[in-house]
């Protein structure tokens, strides 16, 4: 008789990427499967900002099955290149929103096309000092437990190992106190031609200055057409800069020579246009 255990493994998460128009990883106006068509979860990030103390996330599953997932915290550190990696050592600097941050419920079981909210609750301390807390709410989908009973035979010993692969997302829950600042630029701007001249790259940084993080559209205009857009960029806290790869798409008819490659950063939150910072490039 041989047991059969369940080991889980692998974290599949799509939080802030840059993602080419029409998807978006961290645009705040719409809803995003994160890259699994089973899970949808609206609005992609959460800030406590001012008065605000109550938040609420809607969960929709969109599988044609029950599903069942587990709600935790995780404090994610992101990279220069976009990158999210799980922290184990808190750095300087980083300051995190789940110490005063409440939701419930903690596990959800939603049959197809079922709706759950997921409500959430700020209780911040009076001697909170002034700054950026963040945090990231995960969301995974739990698989069911299934034992191996077969019996295979007298001759053979051991234990029947099953992996089965834990599938989750991950949207940033944000406290900000105090009146902070944000200063961001676009530098490093340059054209890399490809195999296809039609789907140039087009490489910048985003440096970020202040006390808060910076999310945002990036859009490349040429002659007065959008050739490039990506949604919902995210430079977080304490992060200096982001390095960003964005394809071109050109028409038959255009060609990138003698004129300006305009681009910029947009804040589209609050229903607002709020110009981040804009650059140029100057191609010859």
């Amino acid at each position: 008789m041989k047991r059969a255990f369940l080991i889980t493994t692998l974290f599949l998460f799509g939080l802030l990427l840059a993602i080419p128009a029409p998807s978006s990883a961290e645009e705040p106006k719409s809803s995003v499967s994160y890259g699994l068509t089973d899970l949808l979860v609206s609005p992609e990030r959460i800030i406590f900002e001012e008065s605000s103390r109550m938040a609420e996330i809607a969960l929709i599953n969109q599988s044609n099955r029950q599903l069942t997932y587990g709600i935790s915290f995780i404090q994610y550190r992101m990279d220069e290149n976009g990158g999210m990696k799980e922290i184990k050592e808190p750095a300087q600097g980083e300051q995190f929103a789940d110490p005063y941050v409440r939701f419930t419920p903690r596990r959800v079981i939603l049959e197809p096309r079922q709706t759950q909210m997921v409500r959430m609750m700020l209780g911040k301390p009076q001697n909170l000092a002034d700054g950026e807390y963040r945090s990231h709410l995960r969301f995974s989908v739990i698989p069911e437990s299934k034992e191996a009973a077969a019996d295979k035979g007298n001759n053979q010993k051991g234990l029947e190992i099953q992996l089965i692969p834990i599938y989750g997302i991950s949207i940033p829950v944000i406290v900000r106190q105090g009146s902070l600042n944000l200063d961001t630029r676009l530098v490093g701007l340059r054209l890399e031609k490809k195999a296809d001249p039609a789907k140039p790259v087009f490489s910048f940084t985003i440096e970020r200055q202040g006390t808060r993080s910076s999310f945002g559209d990036l859009e490349a205009e040429w002659k007065g057409k959008m050739i490039g857009q990506i949604r919902g960029i995210a430079v977080y806290t304490p992060n200096a800069k982001r390095n960003v790869s964005m394809q071109l798409s050109l028409p038959k008819e255009l060609v990138l020579q003698g004129g300006r490659l305009n681009l910029r950063y947009i804040d589209h939150s609050g229903g607002k246009e709020n110009l981040l910072s804009e650059n140029n490039l100057s191609i010859p």
